[in-house]
């Protein structure tokens, strides 16, 4: 009596002793009785509690030969004793032993109460049966097992009550394992009401269903209504279980990546840092769950230029990913992808042979398991023609460059509009393409073929504009480059509108005094001077002067030339004296940085001078 107090009020340790106590003295009497057995079933029930699985088990086992010895292999007692014992083997997952005392208790159930095949233990016991199909994989009994079990709760006890929540929930989850999300959500959503309504917000269960809604809607891409259920999730997790649970560290996984995708890096590297901790001290720094994790956290060391700690975490993905790959698809086009992020994090610090290296691998493993027409093998020709191109290999460049579009022209509508984008989810892959088109835009401008450059720059420019709105950057450095070509070809007026534009963006997005505001700045000037306006070009030269007067210095050859050019434009406007000064002092510049007075550099400014200095003597 006193054994059952102390594990009534929750104190297991001297519930134990008091019931050891009394099984001492019954086993002195030196006979099997329904009080020793029932000793051994309390007994096991403690153990059970402080998770000492092998007393239990042994206190079960000797409860249950007691009882059979004395009622007979069919009793009730026993029933209640092997779904305890069921419940042990579960938790130890011996889902074979555990899944014959479930089926054993059900046939005792069945032999004493046919009348009362609708109760809520046997409902119990067939929703354990089915987590325990579940884990075996034969999704197809578990779920018979839920749904029995859910029919039975709502029988008995209306569609109102915490039993059919988790029947609910069970059902969701194999659909969820299936990724059939379209079937889980609504059993989630009316599990989490019920458990919201019946629990609270911060009962763990709640918890349960609000991560498992989370996760739907992060595949859905609804990453604005995954968030706060997440949030919540880990607030309740993070509270019950510990900072370093495993379903804290699964909640911050998804958190992280919500907030990598928004830009929030900050944000993402606290989350996937804290998460990398969890899933190291659960499940070992080799595991898969943890590459993945190390996998995002490198990607945001991307983002944060921080390429030398990418890189470290991309190896080490790479690494176990590979130590427990197999020759099947879904096993190596994870390692191909760790390799191109790896060969981007080595192409930032200028390792191109190192980063050649990693996309050509990266390559092999698209190709053999892909359809040649794949994005990602389109993606991945693009970054070698980035490094060729940095390389000046500019004719391979352009092989690969031609080969990776003509790849996203059999995947991308042409020109799509915003709607056709965000409605395929297909922003990363069009970003992609818009930088594709842009390099290849450059290299052909830099090879003269103008008609092909602005047909490519025409379509990178409507692609930024549809993803990014229209002061983007590149939309600046596209319009720029259109500005120049229009200018060569001599549409002075339509050049000029283009660079005005550019200027706008690049002036709102960098402020006054960066090198891009120098290089628009230095283009207007060359046009207004080709459109005979040469107060505006020395204005425009002069702000650009000034600029690469702060970048780069006051002696450098940026310098020297604007200074040539502001001093024709001064010229032009019979200033010939300022443009003597503009010249000397470009003049001085290529001395101070050893040009040879034969350069073709100096050689134009001393015949440009001469021509002035003539001149400025006759004007006298």
């Amino acid at each position: 009596g006193l054994g059952y107090i102390y594990k009534n009020k929750g104190d297991d340790m001297k519930a134990m002793r008091a019931l050891e106590g009394c099984l001492r003295i019954r086993k002195m009497k030196l006979e099997s009785d329904i009080e020793l057995a029932d000793t051994y079933q309390h007994l096991g029930t403690v153990h059970d509690s402080i998770e000492n699985a092998r007393k239990a088990l042994f206190c079960y086992d000797k409860a249950l030969s007691i009882y059979a010895e004395c009622l007979g292999e069919k009793n009730e007692t026993s029933a209640l004793v092997l779904c305890r014992k069921a419940g042990i083997l579960q938790s130890l997952e011996n889902d074979e032993a555990a899944l014959a005392c479930f089926s054993e208790a059900l046939q005792i159930r069945s032999f004493f109460h046919e009348e009362e095949e609708l109760s809520v233990e046997t409902a119990d016991i067939i929703c354990s049966q089915g987590s325990i199909y579940n884990r075996m994989g034969n999704i197809k009994k578990a779920q018979s097992c839920f749904e029995t079990a859910l029919n039975m709760y709502k029988t008995i006890d209306g569609s109102e009550n915490l039993n059919v929540a988790k029947a609910l929930h069970f059902i969701a989850i194999i659909f969820v394992n299936r990724q059939d999300n379209d079937r889980a959500y609504p059993c989630l959503e009316e599990a989490l009401r019920l458990r919201r309504t019946l629990l609270g917000e911060h009962h763990e269960d709640t918890a349960d269903s609000c991560y498992y809604i989370a996760s739907i809607l992060f595949a859905w891409r609804r990453y604005r209504e995954a968030l706060p259920c997440f949030q919540t999730a880990y607030d309740v997790y993070l509270k019950q279980r510990g900072s370093l649970d495993i379903s804290v560290a699964n909640t911050l996984f998804f958190i992280g990546c919500i907030h990598e995708i928004d830009g929030n890096y900050d944000e993402a590297l606290t989350c996937f840092k804290s998460s990398l901790l969890g899933k190291k001290q659960n499940l070992g720094a080799t595991n898969m769950e943890y590459a993945n994790v190390i996998y995002r956290l490198g990607y945001v060391h991307s983002q944060r230029s921080e390429p030398d700690l990418a890189i470290y975490c991309f190896r080490e993905c790479i690494a176990i990913r590979e130590l427990h790959s197999t020759p099947n698809k879904d096993s190596q086009i994870p390692i191909a992808d760790a390799l191109v992020d790896l060969g981007n994090a080595l192409a930032e610090k200028e390792e191109f042979n190192e980063a050649y290296v990693c996309y050509k691998d990266a390559l092999d493993i698209y190709n053999n398991h892909l359809n040649r027409e794949d994005i990602a093998i389109g993606d991945c020709l693009r970054r070698i023609g980035n490094v060729h191109e940095s390389k000046n290999e500019e004719t391979t460049a352009e092989g690969y460059y031609e080969r990776a579009l003509q790849i996203y022209d059999c995947n991308l509508i042409l020109k799509p509009n915003e709607d056709e984008i965000a409605s395929l989810n297909l922003d990363k892959e069009y970003t992609d393409l818009a930088s594709l088109l842009l390099s290849l835009a450059t290299m052909r401008d830099r090879l003269f073929q103008l008609d092909s450059a602005v047909s490519l720059y025409g379509r990178a420019l409507h692609l930024y504009k549809t993803l990014f709105g229209a002061d983007d950057l590149r939309i600046a450095t596209i319009l720029n480059n259109l500005g120049n070509i229009t200018g060569r070809s001599g549409s002075f007026d339509k050049a000029l509108v283009l660079f005005e534009e550019s200027l706008r963006i690049r002036l709102l997005v960098l402020g006054r005094d960066h090198e891009d505001i120098a290089e628009t700045l230095f283009s207007m000037g060359i046009v207004f001077e080709k459109r005979h306006e040469y107060g505006a070009a020395i204005k425009a030269f002069s702000d650009c002067v000034r600029i690469r007067g702060l970048i780069y210095g006051e002696e450098s050859l940026e310098m020297a030339e604007v200074l040539i050019s502001l001093g024709s434009a001064q010229g032009n406007l019979h200033n010939f004296a300022g443009a003597l000064r503009s010249w000397d002092q470009a003049l001085y510049i290529y001395q101070r940085n050893e040009l040879s007075e034969d350069h073709p550099l100096v050689v134009t400014v001393l015949d440009n001078r001469a021509i002035a200095e003539r001149f400025l003597a006759e004007t006298k």
